[in-house]
């Protein structure tokens, strides 16, 4: 009986050491995702994770490497292609995250596709369903680029670290590829087939003027794939056949352009490659 005060004792010191620890790390809300609008876009006047008290405080929110992209948008994005969008947020303790893809006014721009353990807030936000604790821990999900026209993206995303009581966030500028997927010439047409492509592409044009140039594959995101020798070419009527065995090319879209030795773009036309 005389035990009794003493574990009660423990008991209480237990208790307020607990209430203690919480209050000195307040990132423990919101575990089954962030509330709509905390991505730090216009939308929601740059509010993040920590506005409104779901965490804080605001002075720990920190600018950080969050989003990564495949394929990459350091030129831009394609209207109408669809990019994988992953947020890493490193740290210890409990992690979620909130990511938007804005214009300057604040309205969504392109189409979000997200797996079962993520969710999509009003067709604009993208946020986890669970909290997740591995170090550092990552999301993945899908971005459709918005029509042609529609300007600058801008990426806005939003993570919190719990037990590092950390909010982290950053922001890209994401332009229109000078690359248009409705881009198919610049000086004239060109006639491709078969389409799709396996082993070969005939090619066939009007060349307005002698050059000298080559033809070039481009992936969706405008990097070279595959470049064949400069050749002279005539004015008038031509045609050519492009050999694909042995290029390894993945199933997909690609540009074929045919660029001149100034590096001037002759023609460009979109083309669908199934080995």
């Amino acid at each position: 009986m005389k035990k009794t005060p003493f574990l009660l004792a423990i008991a209480t010191v237990a208790l307020v050491v607990s209430f203690a620890l919480d209050a000195l790390n307040p990132l423990t809300g919101n575990p089954t995702g962030a509330p709509a609008g905390r991505s730090g876009g216009p939308a929601e006047s740059g509010a993040t994770c920590a506005a409104g008290g779901c965490h804080g405080p605001a002075s720990n929110t920190v600018i950080s490497t969050l989003i990564s992209t495949s394929p990459s948008l350091a030129s831009g994005y394609i209207p109408g292609a669809t990019y994988s969008i992953t947020i890493t947020v490193s740290g210890s303790g409990s992690k979620g995250f909130q990511f938007s893809a804005q214009s300057s006014s604040g309205n969504p721009l392109g189409t979000l596709t997200v797996p079962a353990s993520l969710q999509i807030q009003q067709n604009r936000w993208v946020t986890h369903r669970s909290a997740a604790s591995g170090s550092p821990s990552t999301w993945t999900f899908n971005w459709v680029a918005p029509a042609a026209g529609s300007g600058t993206v801008g990426f806005y995303a939003c993570g919190i670290s719990g037990r590092n009581n950390s909010l982290v966030r950053q922001t890209l500028s994401i332009p229109q590829s000078t690359v248009s997927v409705n881009e198919i010439a610049v000086k004239s047409q060109v006639r491709c087939w078969p389409q799709p492509a396996s082993n070969e592409i005939n090619l066939g044009w009007e060349q307005q003027a002698p050059a000298k140039a080559r033809w070039e594959i481009l992936t969706i995101d405008g990097k070279s794939a595959q470049r064949w020798p400069f050749q002279n070419l005539e004015s008038g009527s031509l045609q050519e056949r492009l050999d694909l065995n042995g290029l390894n090319l993945a199933s997909g879209t690609y540009y074929l352009r045919l660029l001149d030795n100034n590096g001037q773009s002759l023609l460009r036309q979109k083309i669908t490659v199934h080995p």
